[in-house]
């Protein structure tokens, strides 16, 4: 076998390589969890949506943020109150109206939900879907994008009673390792888009590098 030939065949495999990575990034750059792959009391976590993208979720807990040295509280963060579980149910079984999706959705009626990522995860668009009811506060109430201590990167208000689906745009791509739903609704249609992962950059610029270095064993 010629030397071109040898060039063709390991240009066609890095090819072939990086488009497929690629699609996949791609396709794990946007997903929708809406729970009606659960039975009615099933655990949130047992989704099969949120669990091939690495989505959890736990009851949120606000803590203080001590300081080791003078002990005095600096601060406050999120974090899972490992205690408590998340469950997946019908709303309309509870006289909450009905699943945006048709049957299940995620119960934060009397718990805040903290959304958790596997990994720090770059968001361009997140949205999700509530009950049709009029229950909920009356007042404002906070969705928050937080980072990986916890702490707060975004804020957004709506009055639950009277909304029934939240929708942001990012200007910019935002770091987040986690999202906190606040008690009072249930929710659906839990839609993330994010910046496909790092991994297909890194493997484009091996790629690359292969292909100039068997360019010049050629």
């Amino acid at each position: 076998m010629s030397k071109e030939s040898t060039y063709l065949r390991q240009a066609l495999l890095v090819t072939a390589l990086c488009a497929s990575t690629f699609a996949a990034s791609a396709a794990n750059a946007a997903y929708t969890i809406n729970f009606d792959n659960l039975s009615e009391g099933s655990l949130a976590n047992a989704d099969a949506i949120a669990q091939a993208n690495g989505v959890t979720f736990a009851s949120g807990q606000l803590t203080d943020i001590i300081d080791p040295v003078t002990f005095d509280v600096i601060g406050q963060h999120w974090l899972a109150d490992p205690t408590w579980s998340i469950y997946a149910n019908n709303p309309a079984s509870t006289g909450w109206g009905m699943a945006p999706s048709g049957t299940q959705a995620l119960d934060g009626r009397y718990d805040q939900v903290l959304m958790q990522f596997a990994k720090p995860t770059q968001l361009t668009h997140f949205s999700v879907a509530m009950d049709n009811s009029s229950y909920g506060f009356p007042a404002n109430v906070n969705l928050l994008f937080l980072d990986a201590n916890g702490q707060t990167v975004r804020s957004d208000s709506f009055q639950q009673n009277i909304t029934t689906s939240f929708d942001v745009n990012f200007l910019a791509p935002t770091t987040v390792s986690a999202v906190l739903l606040p008690s009072g609704k249930f929710y659906d249609n839990i839609a993330v888009t994010a910046v496909p992962v790092p991994a297909a950059w890194a493997l484009l610029s091996s790629g690359l590098m292969l292909l100039g270095f068997a360019r010049r064993s050629v």
